[in-house]
């Protein structure tokens, strides 16, 4: 049991940590309860002395940088539950108004 907890604390640390998922989004991913896993991630970074609380991002943030990372629109779909058209819209809504490069080129 430990180590499914253990396991559940780092990965929604790690989405929270890399892609600023909302707690609800990553608790539907992992099928409990949206306290539970930011219980499990506040006690995982207070064990490991990382960075606590972590920001959450906005929609056209997280997609952005999903994309920036070299993830595909389909796979976006799948991570997060959006039209894939919808998803593009944030990201590109997103990088204009905070003047990034779009569309994103991933070399």
């Amino acid at each position: 049991m430990r180590v499914k907890r253990e396991t559940l604390a780092s990965r929604a640390y790690q989405l929270r940590k890399q892609y600023g998922y909302s707690w609800q989004v990553i608790a539907k991913q992992q099928n409990t309860k949206q306290h539970n896993v930011r219980k499990a991630a506040q006690e995982y970074a207070e064990e490991k002395g990382l960075e606590w609380p972590l920001e959450m991002y906005s929609r056209g943030k997280m997609i952005y940088e999903m994309l920036a990372e070299g993830m595909s629109l389909k796979a976006i779909r799948a991570e997060i539950h959006m039209e894939t058209f919808i998803a593009r819209k944030y990201a590109r809504d997103y990088a204009r108004r905070k003047g990034r490069q779009w569309p994103i080129i991933s070399g």
